[in-house]
Formats: C-alpha cells, structure tokens, sequence
C-alpha cells in the first residue's frame, strides 16, 4: 500500500516532465511579500487565462510554453500557490532542487491548509538530505491529517535518516496502531532496536509477529535465522524445530537449517541441506541461485573439484529453463573447468533467448 501512495504521489508531481526545457532560462526577480496580494479583477482574468492555458500546453507537451505561461502568473500574482507548486516541478526537472524547493516553501506559506504542497515540500525536503525539517514537516502533517496513516512511514523514515531512532520507533508504532502489525514494520524495528542495543526489545518484535500467527512457519524461520546471526545456535535450532513442525515440507527451513550446520562446523550434513535445498521444487529461482553460488564458493575455499555442482545446475536448468542468470553462471563455471565447447553451448542459448 505505501509503495503504490508514493509511486502515486511522484506521478501527479512529476507528471509531464519537459523533455526540452530551455536550460538557461531567465528567473523571474520577485520579492517574497508577507502574505497573499490581492489583484484587480482585470489582472485576474489575464491570470485565469495564462494559467489554464499553461496547464493545456503542458498537458500537450509544450514544456517551454506552458513554463512561459506559469511565469506570465507569476508576474501578475506573486503569492498564488498553485502557479509556484506548477512550477516547482519545472525547477525539479531542470535539476535545480533548490529553486524547486523555493517554489514549495513559497506555496505552503501562502497555503497552509493545502496538504498536496506540504506533502510535496516534506518529500523535496527529505529528497535533498534535509532531514530534520523533512521530520519537522511530516510532524505537522501527521498531526493535522490523522486519517493518513501513512504519513507516519514518512515521518519515521525522515527520522532514522536524522538519527532519532527512538522517535521513529514510535511513528512506526503510530503507523502500526493504524494499519495492523505486519512483517514489514516488525522488521524494520527490529533493526531499528539493534541499532539502539536493545537486543531483548528487537526480538520482541518479531515474537509478536510469530505469536500473532503461530500457524506460519516463516516467522518462526525468521527467529531462527536471527538468533543464528547472533552465533546462538541452541536457540535458532529451537525455532528451527518449531518452523519444521509447522510445515515440513518448507523450502525454506532446508536452507536454514543448511546455514545452521556450517554454523555448527557439521559440513556433510550442511551439503545434504544445500543440495536437497537446490532440488526443491517449491523454492524460487532467485534463492537457489544465491544458494549454488555459495555452494560453488565453498567448494572453491576447500579445493574440491567443482564438478559436483555440474549436476545441480543441469537439474536447476531443467526446472526453470526461462531463467537466464542461471544458464550464465553455469556457463562462466565450464569456462573455469575449461569445458569452453559446453559453455558456448550455454552462452548461445542465452544469445538466442
């Protein structure tokens, strides 16, 4: 949900970016006044007329145009906001942040009940490395659009750039307390807590989300992999346990439990895992490649002759035949065997697909 609000809120501002804007344009030399200027009613009729005309030559494409006609506004109204958000926008796409970021700020000062400028001044703010007003700005916003949860993702993250941890722990709790718990959040406290060295707290988050759904063995995989991260095999085994007594048949468990027994220095039975991990029928293509290229390296570290993976990719290649990472690594590994005839072969299926 986060992820589409913000790709819909890049597109209403970036939407018509100007493929030939003039570079050297003139700025227009107008001084901030202290609030919004009124104008006669003529001005306001040639102001009408310029704006919507800038809105049709933009929509038509007509970048330089429409920028004239924003700039014609500007020159009769100083303080109308929707002129300096239109052409914040132009500023942005010329590469020229700053000057955008003026345009916003000028906006929301003479309309500080528009939440689509604010927004857009919070997002410049955050995109220029300006943290703490960024926070500042989503601060006022949470505050006065409670019905927009979402801004808190925003705020918290503008807060651990800043790195004010805590506080951003809390809109996410904030966010958490709007939208429900999910993996997501849990995960990204649990690092935030890790960054604060609070271990015991960190783990909470992610037994939560376990005892929340004690049916998914994922999270239990999860704890596992985290407490074998912390070299606490005893207790990742446990949840191992836990996660294989849920669904045994998940792929996912198998690669776990592969890392558990080279983190325990069983190897043999840690290339059982890694092997019966890469036949599984269940597990992504995506993760049986990161497991055969640590596989292969492995096999490299302990000098032993790569050729026992050979067999892996062929039964890989089988199964996902479309997968054109696989068929290049297979083939740069012949070449490191010095079988140059196979892997030409694997090279001129990729050249063909």
């Amino acid at each position: 949900m986060l992820k589409s609000l913000i790709s819909i809120f890049l597109f209403l501002f970036l939407v018509g970016s100007p493929l030939a804007l003039r570079a050297q344009e003139q700025d227009a030399k107008v001084e901030i006044p202290q609030k919004a200027i009124k104008v006669s009613a003529a001005d306001q009729r040639k102001f009408d007329y310029f704006f919507y005309e800038g809105l049709n030559l933009k929509t038509a494409g007509k970048f330089d145009a429409a920028y004239d006609a924003f700039n014609h506004c500007l020159a009769i109204d100083s303080t109308a906001s929707a002129v300096l958000y239109e052409l914040s926008s132009f500023y942005a796409q010329l590469n020229r942040p700053e000057k955008s970021l003026e345009m916003l700020r000028r906006a929301v000062a003479y309309s500080s009940d528009n939440f689509t400028y604010r927004l857009a001044l919070a997002t410049m703010s955050r995109n220029l490395g300006m943290f703490g007003e960024a926070a500042e700005e989503y601060e006022k916003l949470v505050k006065d659009y409670p019905g927009k949860p979402e801004l808190n993702y925003y705020l918290a993250d503008a807060l651990t750039q800043e790195g004010e941890i805590g506080k951003a722990i809390d809109a996410y709790d904030a966010l958490e307390s709007s939208i429900g718990m999910n993996e997501a959040l849990s995960m990204q406290k649990y690092k935030l807590y890790n960054a604060l060295d609070q271990n015991d707290n960190a783990f909470k988050e992610v037994e939560k989300l376990a005892d929340k759904f004690p049916m998914e063995s994922r999270y239990q995989i999860i704890l596992g992999d985290l407490h074998l991260e912390k070299n606490d095999t005893v207790k990742a085994l446990k949840y191992y346990q836990k996660a294989h007594a849920i669904d045994p048949e998940s792929p996912y468990y198998i690669v776990s439990m592969a890392n558990y027994y080279e983190a325990v220095g069983d190897k043999d039975a840690a290339e059982t895992q890694i092997r019966n991990a890469l036949v599984n029928e269940k597990l992504d293509v995506d993760t049986k490649v990161g497991i055969l290229s640590r596989y292969i390296l492995k096999l490299q570290q302990t000098k032993k002759g790569t050729e026992s993976a050979n067999a892996l990719f062929q039964t890989l290649i089988e199964q996902h035949p479309e997968d054109i990472d696989l068929k290049q690594m297979y083939g740069s590994l012949l070449i490191a065997q010095g079988k140059t005839d196979e892997a030409r072969f694997q090279f001129q299926l990729i050249t063909e697909m």
